[in-house]
């Protein structure tokens, strides 16, 4: 039984959001309307708030500013579409294995987003169509299903998350054919028509133990009527498309020849078309800001390149940067991020080691310069 959390007046709750470990999890995320923005007073208004409604109120915003999104970029738009034209052919296609959709990349540039993402958008847009809560067989209507894979990947941990998505009840002493069987005849008795199999790079098909499990996910393809989306870092370097690393192999990958994969990488300052794309992300971050004396457009015009320093152009970072900048600014009440604020920010390991190259090299070019 679900409980009500207890949320203050600014719409923010001491509860986390719940992993996705159940159908009803998932279906919590799909329909979560998202955060609302507040109503935004003029600074004359803001100014003659008692101490308690400015609290409130910059807490509404402060709230707001951490879970607005996520942003559209190009790369989520581009996925999206390839992969609802290829659902929506596979709904109709004949009983087997249909095509797939894999998303390849290094981490934190928002595979596991645009995955999550996809799978809420094609919910949506399949329950709109077709106004169903449950099947003919009388089960759940479940059309996604979702499962982030364990570090410690195996037939039977998977078949236990899969089972626990669908509340299966099972036993540890379960035999891994019986709940095999018994998932795939959940899947086809709540008309499930796309999976979702997060962080599949845990799968590397040069360990005997994972090619088995490859085998068995290849299977459930097989055997399911639905469209297979993967997303992982560096998929194909696990021998995921290849099925190993063997070229005999790589021949007759079912999984190279049935997948269509997108590379998702960070932006390319160098690149004018990427460096664009980074720049309308940032306004696009900055459309969203609640502070009074924030300059319009400042963050992609003034302080673009500073920002791509710091952030590699990933989108993770990028993301934490702005959010956390304008936590700041309302905590210290200055209501504007600038270069200043940005500074007062500790990023991740990798960002911070990349931001301290960068600098090592523009003080190279700036002593080569002056001489």
């Amino acid at each position: 039984m679900s409980v009500q959390p207890n949320v203050g007046h600014s719409g923010f709750s001491p509860f986390p959001e719940r992993a996705i470990r159940t159908h009803e999890d998932w279906h919590a995320y799909v329909s979560n309307p998202g955060v609302t923005r507040p109503q935004m007073p003029t600074m004359n208004e803001y100014e003659v708030m008692s101490a308690g409604e400015k609290k409130e109120f910059n807490q509404a915003r402060t709230y707001y500013h951490n879970s607005f999104g996520p942003i559209e970029v190009p790369a989520m738009q581009k996925i999206h579409a390839a992969a609802l034209r290829l659902a929506t052919q596979n709904l109709r296609a004949q009983p087997g294995a249909r095509p797939g959709i894999i998303m390849d990349g290094i981490s934190t540039v928002g595979k596991s987003t645009i995955a999550m993402q996809l799978g809420r958008r094609y919910e949506k847009q399949i329950t709109r169509n077709f106004s169903l809560k449950t099947t003919p067989t009388g089960q759940t209507f479940i059309p996604v299903a979702y499962v982030n894979l364990p570090g410690e990947v195996n037939i039977m941990n998977f078949n236990y998350l899969l089972a626990k998505f669908y509340n299966i009840p099972f036993s540890k002493s379960v035999k891994e054919s019986f709940l095999t069987d018994r998932i795939k005849e959940h899947a086809a008795d709540c008309a499930t028509s796309m999976f979702i199999l997060d962080d599949i790079h845990f799968l590397q098909i040069r360990n005997r133990s994972h090619e088995v499990f490859n085998n068995h996910i290849k299977h459930l393809a097989n055997s399911i009527s639905a469209t297979f989306i993967y997303a992982g870092i560096n998929c194909e370097g696990t021998g995921l498309l290849t099925e190993g690393n063997s070229r005999e192999r790589s021949a007759y990958s079912q999984t190279g020849h049935r997948f269509k994969k997108f590379d998702l990488r960070p932006y390319d300052f160098e690149n004018p078309k990427s460096r664009q794309e980074f720049l309308d992300v940032l306004g696009t971050f900055e459309s969203h800001l609640m502070l009074f004396r924030h300059p319009a457009q400042s963050l992609a015009k003034e302080m673009g390149e500073y920002i791509f320093a710091r952030t590699g152009g990933f989108l993770g970072p990028m993301s934490t940067l702005i959010r956390e900048a304008a936590s700041l600014a309302i905590k210290d009440k200055t209501e504007q991020i600038t270069v200043g604020t940005f500074r007062k920010i500790k990023l991740d390991f990798d960002s911070e080691a990349r931001y301290k190259t960068y600098k090592k090299k523009q003080i190279a070019i700036e002593q080569k310069t002056a001489a």
